[in-house]
């Protein structure tokens, strides 16, 4: 089970969880204040580096988007986490993608998810493991003008709408335009559409 790189509610806090880059990190669980967070661990290894702080390089901030969810009413940001685990592939549809959803946006969204036959184990950031119980099936996932279906496996999950990770980047194979962290999804016709980086 590979460790996840987010931090859930009962879990530890996302302090804890980013001391080990920075003793100066004041982490708050609200999304307006993860860039400054990021900006502080950014400050924090200029220091330690002796090299000028560069706020636009990809890692100093989170790789993270908007989008929207359901009929495109309900907004929500996306974050994309290449340490996520793995996750159970739709076997009636292949097609579908993955990822996680937190139970909040789920009670934004109105719908009721189904419950999972055996709980699948989800080892987070601090090397805790938590019960992921419920799913939605299928949800409409957009960024822009790009769409897709995807099955999102619920979690208590305080700082992000929705978690992607390498099996969605592999089955949607977005480019990522490192020095704007843009998202670039290529359509059928090979036409481009670029989502920006949320922050």
């Amino acid at each position: 089970v590979m460790r996840n790189a987010f931090a859930v509610s009962k879990q530890k806090s996302d302090a804890e969880y980013f001391h080990a880059y920075s003793d100066s990190v004041s982490w708050s669980k609200s999304r307006t204040s993860i860039d400054s967070d990021y900006s502080t661990l950014h400050r924090a290894s200029a220091e330690v580096s002796g090299q000028p702080a560069n706020p636009n390089q990809l890692g100093y901030h989170p790789l993270l988007y908007d989008c929207s969810l359901g009929n495109g009413s309900i907004p929500a940001k996306a974050f994309l986490d290449t340490g996520a685990m793995q996750l159970p592939i739709p076997y009636e549809d292949p097609s579908l993608s993955v990822g996680f959803i937190s139970s909040d946006t789920v009670s934004r969204l109105g719908i009721t998810p189904h419950v999972m036959e055996k709980p699948l184990g989800i080892n987070v950031a601090n090397n805790d493991t938590v019960d992921c119980t419920q799913y939605v099936p299928e949800l409409r996932l957009s960024f822009g003008p790009y769409r897709e279906k995807i099955r999102l496996y619920v979690l208590n999950i305080d700082t992000f709408d929705i978690v992607l990770g390498l099996q969605w980047l592999f089955n949607r194979r977005p480019q990522l335009d490192y020095d704007t962290r843009s998202l670039i999804f290529f359509t059928d016709r090979d036409k481009k559409i670029r989502v920006p980086s949320a922050v």
